[in-house]
């Protein structure tokens, strides 16, 4: 290849042994080898020259342009000026064919297809499809969610309003039902409309105050128990959320009528006798401190039998382990109205209602019960806040679960029989089935009517009184919703409903 460099050619030389030449072989060894030194450089420069040569095709081909420039003529023989120009030749050979067709690989491609070939017909197939495919999760990823993992969902899912840059509208959020609790009218969501009751019967000895737990029943009933001492019988809408309700006491047989109206479990400490088999022969849900409940009370401060505890968590507790919470029956709710939106309502209605449901008693604010002494009965009118504060033996009635005074959306007076005596410790019987005068109070308003009980398992209800005195049964008194005392008052307890002296 010596003779296609540039350079001038080299006279070959004939080869003659170094021992006939006059060196020594130890000469020979350190002997300047100027033969190897230029065989190693025309070596490297046909690597040199077969390297530009490739690089030029390489380019020439893939670009497909060749510089309009002939190219600058080398130093190099002869042969390698031909080479050189039969390079720029091709170059622009190749551009030309471009122009007019495809690559070679394309071209091949293309004929392959043209015979029929599978596997470029299978090749073709798969990248529509791969096409195709990239192409709808693009569209999914667009319309259907952030790149973050959150999506726009279906139905009533939340969307989120920046997908992709763009701003979407998100839906209205999806309120629940609300419906009035069955025990109390108060607006609950749907499906908390009838939790289980439970009554918890409570004492009213003066020496036991303040009471724990009796503002946050939804209804409590009041009535002489023995020897002219009251005690209460609070229901809960449910366990409610007290964390004591002191102190509790024993049962008596007239407040077992009213817990059967709605099925409620019944919370006491031992009861009467006759209280006793009442339970027994109605399979009432027995929640007896004295027996097998024990667990679920304690004893607090001060001297037994008047410092029994239980809490909402003591008879959640119950409810859960005595499978309390199952199906219940449907109780008939009592008539509720909402509470009037600001007190210029309230003046409206003391001025229509009279007219419209002929009460005895209208724009009264002051309810009194004279069950005497330390258990006289007072309420009065709060037009602010529109409920009835508490007073008890002279004094305001204080939850001490609360430190505040004791107060009712509603309160109900109800007029009974005189009561008999079941013992000679002073326990009275007293008939709560049948009917009889009432008052209904609320917003303001006292509206005289008639209570009426048709047996034991049946609500009280209260009737509009008409114009001749009659009852109509076919209208029932309303009431607002929220919390209910109910003062059952045997003749002959003194009843005062009145406008307070200014």
């Amino acid at each position: 290849m010596a003779r296609n460099m540039d350079m001038g050619a080299t006279p070959k030389k004939k080869n003659t042994p170094a021992s006939k030449r006059g060196y020594s072989s130890s000469q020979v060894s350190k002997r300047p080898t100027h033969s190897t030194q230029a065989s190693s450089t025309v070596a490297a420069a046909r690597a040199q020259k077969k390297q530009n040569a490739a690089n030029a095709k390489q380019h020439a081909v893939a670009s497909g342009v060749v510089a309009s420039k002939r190219p600058q003529a080398t130093t190099g023989s002869p042969n390698m000026r031909q080479k050189t120009e039969s390079l720029g030749a091709g170059a622009r050979t190749s551009k030309q064919s471009a122009d007019r067709q495809p690559s070679q690989s394309g071209a091949q491609w293309l004929a392959g297809l043209k015979q029929g070939k599978p596997k470029n017909v299978v090749g073709l197939i798969i990248l529509l499809l791969f096409l195709v495919a990239f192409g709808y999760m693009g569209y999914q990823g667009f319309a259907g969610g952030t790149d973050d993992g959150d999506d726009l969902g279906t139905g009533t899912g939340a969307l989120n309003n920046n997908v992709h840059g763009m701003n979407v509208d998100e839906p209205a959020p999806v309120v629940q039902s609300l419906v009035p609790r069955h025990l109390d009218g108060v607006i609950v969501p749907n499906g908390q409309e009838n939790p289980q009751p439970v009554a918890v019967m409570v004492e009213n000895l003066s020496s036991v105050r303040p009471h724990s737990g009796l503002q946050g029943a939804s209804v409590v009933y009041e009535t002489v128990a023995e020897a002219g001492i009251t005690r209460f019988m609070a229901v809960y809408a449910g366990a409610g959320d007290e964390p004591e309700i002191r102190p509790v006491r024993s049962a008596r047989p007239y407040y077992l009528e009213w817990a059967a109206e709605v099925d409620a479990v019944y919370a006491h400490a031992g009861g009467s006798p006759n209280a006793l088999r009442t339970i027994s022969a109605f399979d009432y849900k027995d929640m007896n401190a004295l027996g097998l409940a024990a667990r679920f009370f304690w004893r607090g401060a001060g001297a037994a039998p008047h410092n029994l505890y239980t809490s909402s968590e003591k008879l959640a507790l119950a409810l859960r382990d005595n499978d309390w919470n199952g199906p219940r029956i449907e109780y008939k709710s009592w008539q509720f109205d909402d509470d009037p939106a600001d007190l210029e309502d309230r003046e409206i209605r003391k001025i229509t209602e009279p007219a419209k449901k002929l009460p005895v008693k209208a724009d009264s604010d002051v309810i009194e019960v004279g069950f005497g002494g330390a258990y006289a009965v007072r309420f009065e009118y709060d037009p602010e806040r529109n409920v009835w504060m508490r007073w008890n033996g002279g004094r305001e009635h204080i939850d001490k679960n609360t430190g505040e005074q004791i107060t009712a959306t509603n309160v109900i007076v109800q007029r009974v029989p005189p009561v008999g005596l079941e013992s000679e410790k002073g326990r009275v019987i007293m008939n709560v089935t049948g009917e009889g005068q009432a008052w209904t109070c609320h917003d303001g308003l006292c509206t005289e009517g008639r209570w009426k009980k048709e047996s034991r398992e049946r609500r009280t209800l209260w009737y509009e009184k008409n114009a001749d005195g009659s009852t109509n049964l076919k209208e029932e008194l309303h009431l607002t919703r929220g919390n209910t005392w109910v003062i059952v008052v045997p003749e002959p307890y003194d009843i005062t409903i009145r406008k307070q002296e200014s």
